[in-house]
């Protein structure tokens, strides 16, 4: 061999040795190679998400609780009202009972129509309607505090 051939050879082998250290290069560096340490990250980051997706669910589940307490709360102590709320209902007045004749000059006294019928009597309990009141509003007041409760802090 002669020491031309020689270099040819030893030049073409570097440049295939280059050619194929290139051509691995390339390929290793097109693709998505996953390290360790990035999967040690994503398996924390699972973590700490599932714990935070766990203490929003207690938390909701705790609000929920609580407003179902509220709730019965609220209910037994509107059942303990028991005392009546009167009020009297307006009605007319009987106009029959004032005269419309004036009294004459001959001294008789001026008709009257009619005796008034005196104090009202005619009662409404009105118990039912405040105690559907208060169950209604306080029920709803409940459910915005569950709903602040169970947001996620």
């Amino acid at each position: 061999m002669t020491p031309a051939a020689i270099i040819a050879l030893i030049r073409d082998i570097a440049i295939a040795t280059a050619l194929g250290f290139l051509v691995y290069r390339i390929y290793t560096d097109g693709q998505n190679a996953v390290k360790v340490a990035d999967l040690k990250a994503l398996q924390k980051q699972l973590d700490t998400n599932t714990q935070t997706v766990a203490r929003w669910s207690q938390e909701a589940s705790h609000a929920q609780t609580q407003r179902i307490q509220d709730l019965a709360t609220i209910h037994d102590a509107i059942a303990a009202h028991s005392q009546p709320i009167v009020v009297l209902r307006d009605r007319q007045t009987n106009s029959s009972s004032v005269s419309s004749a004036a009294a004459g000059a001959n001294g008789q006294s001026a008709a009257c129509r009619g005796a008034d019928a005196g104090p009202r009597t005619d009662t409404v309990d009105t118990r039912p309607d405040i105690s559907a009141f208060e169950t209604k509003y306080e029920g709803f007041l409940a459910d915005c505090r569950a709903a602040i409760a169970s947001w996620p802090h």
